[in-house]
């Protein structure tokens, strides 16, 4: 079942163009030769582009579904809108990475970093 198969209304604030990462256990990463370390960095860096295709066509999709669902009524954030959004949630990733420890926190950071980067790179 999907989310606006249960609800009525749907605020879309493009909040969320790539929802997947990559991981990996740190110890056995750590464990790899460096030349498997290599490769692995290397096939994240040049699949990056492609997953992030993937992702938007996906993303894409599943709303161009949601806009053909007539009992659902979608609210487009303004640029403003999104911006007074996004400085009311920062409050969410403060608590969070208290609540977590360092080392999600860091990992956190590092999303974010990588977000805005994409953002950039795309014009957003």
């Amino acid at each position: 079942m999907n989310f606006h198969e249960v609800q009525n209304d749907l605020s879309d604030s493009r909040h969320a163009l790539y929802a997947t990462t990559t991981a990996v256990n740190p110890d056995y990463y750590e464990s790899l030769p460096e030349d498997i370390q290599d490769k692995v960095d290397e096939t994240i860096e040049e699949l990056a582009e492609e997953c992030f295709k993937i992702q938007e066509k996906r993303n894409e999709e599943a709303l161009e579904s949601i806009y053909s669902d007539n009992e659902v009524e979608i609210t487009e954030l303004s640029d403003e809108e999104r911006d007074a959004f996004q400085e009311r949630s920062k409050q969410v990733f403060d608590t969070y990475k208290e609540e977590v420890g360092q080392d999600s926190a860091e990992i956190l950071d590092e999303l974010q970093k990588e977000i805005e980067q994409a953002e950039n790179g795309m014009g957003n």
